[in-house]
């Protein structure tokens, strides 16, 4: 017999469908037929996905959602909300747990998750190094009971592997750019990946550029590829249209620039955020101008690289990652500032010392660029305020001074820049030091973020009791009195493991901030303008272990915040995938 509920009619089972959560959703479908045909159509998962993921903050997909299939759409909203609750309710251990022996006969050196387009299935970019470059794609089936399927290799016979990239939009023709060296030559390939085909055919080479210099690909989003050295410059490419522009961050004037590794190229609004080891720089988004055949031109209306209009250093950095996450709580960012209709950056860092009498312990850091809300557009702006604004940027040229020329630290707070510098505190969280394979921080818009942290090291040697000694004591009771040291020596953790944590935001759990350290709060009380952000405190924050790794051999890093999956690479060629 048929339930009463199935005599209504579609629209009214649809809008009581629209009350549901997803797993109630596929509940009520197994009552009849009926339900099952109304909760099977494609407006239910669109409503159910924009109710309870995009209006709440949660991770849902990428990609607009007319692009997904009424299948994957289900899919992606039922384990993306699982997750989010996983996320709420604190993540000790992974949800599944699965290694893919030997997918490389040599380490890893670089792993990255392919994004995909109504596919469920889990590609892989993996890199290793044998004599030369060697470039794979990996499927990995959702049973992942059955092997990883070798899609296709790419491997040029003396080429020389220097960086590489995967599209952040699955829907453009070009996947990956990737920077070899080959024949005393650097090239820059913009590759696709063909739908079916031999191994060996499945890289399609789109487009290549011959550089003097080495470049590498730091960011390829649509048909935009930023390129960067390892000192100052950073290139803003459009493969397709054959336009570019240059960025420059670093002293013009200098025979040898410094060493400062490019980290991160993210597009901000109106602007260019650069991230590199020993600084932070944001330009003006450029206009792009055109190129040669034989690569990028020295003539033309942008011929004159373009200054930063605002930077900052942090000092020398370990890991860095920035995202822009509009869901993180308000606690980490200034109340007394207007809303603004674009969101801040946040920056995760861990710094880096030279000094191996350092203690283990450190944090890691995040960071917050708010947005200036005495910005206004360069594009609502007059020609004198724009001539006005150029002069100002001819002081980036100046050195830093406790990490911002004097210039900047004036001009980032008034109309020519979108955020507000220098950063300010929001949280932090314990961390230890330590060498690592792999120095990646993988972090989120969604405020979530995975890292790899190093074993702890036992403080014994040759100076073991010296301090006692120098107290009076002889050398065999200064000896004694130390040795509970070694006695806990079992109670060291030696090797490294796999961190997670969700900032304060959308998906924190009621535990992740530490109750009761007040000293720490980021906050300040004043009599005339309420609740405050404190210049120089910020909120402790509990991170969770995930995993350990049992033989300290992880070489490869990825993470992909939406659909909650981590992978790992190994330095014996296998690779382990954890469902968070």
């Amino acid at each position: 017999m048929e339930p009463p509920l199935t005599r209504l009619s579609d629209d009214v089972l649809i809008y009581i469908y629209s009350f549901l959560e997803p797993p109630n959703i596929l509940r009520a479908s197994s009552a009849s037929k009926r339900l099952r045909e109304i909760g099977n159509q494609r407006i239910v998962w669109a409503n159910a996905c924009q109710n309870y993921l995009i209006s709440c903050g949660l991770p849902s997909p990428p990609e607009p959602l007319h692009l997904l299939s009424t299948l994957s759409l289900r899919q992606r909203t039922l384990s993306a909300y699982s997750l989010a609750k996983r996320w709420r309710s604190g993540i000790h251990s992974p949800h599944r747990r699965s290694n893919l022996p030997n997918l490389s006969g040599s380490a890893i050196s670089d792993i990255q998750i392919l994004p995909s387009l109504n596919d469920d299935s889990l590609r892989l970019l993996t890199i290793s190094k044998n004599v030369w470059l060697e470039m794979s794609v990996w499927e990995v089936p959702h049973q992942r009971e059955y092997p990883a399927k070798l899609m296709g290799r790419w491997s040029p016979r003396g080429a020389l592997y220097t960086g590489v990239t995967v599209n952040t939009d699955p829907s453009s023709s070009a996947t990956i750019a990737i920077s070899i060296y080959l024949d005393g030559q650097f090239f820059v390939k913009i590759m696709s990946l063909l739908a079916a085909g031999r191994v060996e055919d499945l890289f399609l080479v789109l487009h290549e550029l011959p550089f003097a210099s080495e470049l590498k690909p730091v960011l390829l989003q649509g048909d935009i590829v930023a390129l960067a050295d390892t000192t100052h410059e950073t290139i803003l490419w459009d493969w397709k249209r054959g336009t570019f522009a240059t960025l420059h961050d670093g002293p013009q004037n200098t025979s040898v620039p410094p060493y400062n590794m490019c980290h991160q190229v993210l597009f901000a609004h109106e602007s260019v955020f650069v991230v590199r080891a020993r600084s932070i720089h944001l330009f003006r988004y450029p206009e792009l101008s055109s190129t040669t055949q034989r690569g990028f031109d020295d003539t033309g209306p942008n011929r004159e690289p373009q200054l930063p209009i605002a930077s900052f250093s942090f000092g020398w950095l370990d890991g860095v990652k920035a995202a822009i996450c509009p869901r993180l709580d308000p606690r980490g960012l200034n109340r007394n500032l207007p809303k603004q209709s674009w969101s801040g950056i946040s920056i995760l860092i861990r710094g880096e010392n030279d000094d191996p009498w350092a203690e283990n312990a450190h944090n890691l850091e995040l960071y917050s660029l708010e947005p200036n809300a005495e910005y206004i557009s360069h594009t609502d702006k007059s020609d004198s305020e724009a001539l006005q604004i150029a002069s100002h940027e001819s002081a980036s040229t100046q050195p830093l001074t406790d990490g911002v020329p004097q210039s900047q630290q004036e001009d980032a707070t008034i109309t020519n820049c979108p955020y507000i510098f220098p950063p300010r505190p929001s949280y932090h969280l314990p961390a230890l030091r330590g060498t690592l394979l792999c120095r990646k921080l993988a972090f989120g818009t969604f405020g979530t973020a995975v890292w790899i942290e190093p074993r702890e090291k036992l403080n014994m040697g040759l100076v073991t009791g010296l301090v006692e000694i120098m107290n009076g004591l002889s050398q065999v009771d200064a000896i004694a009195s130390s040795s509970f040291r070694w006695q806990d020596e079992d109670r060291i953790r030696r090797e490294s493991c796999l961190k997670i944590v969700a900032f304060p935001g959308s998906l924190s759990s009621r535990h992740t901030t530490r109750r009761g350290l007040r000293a720490e709060s980021p906050f300040v009380e004043d009599a005339e303008e309420g609740w405050g952000l404190s210049q120089d405190k910020s909120t402790a924050v509990i991170s969770s272990t995930l995993l350990v790794d049992d033989q300290n051999d992880w070489t490869a890093l990825d993470y992909d915040e939406v659909t909650g999956r981590v992978v790992l690479g190994t330095g014996s060629g296998d690779v382990l995938v954890l469902d968070i």
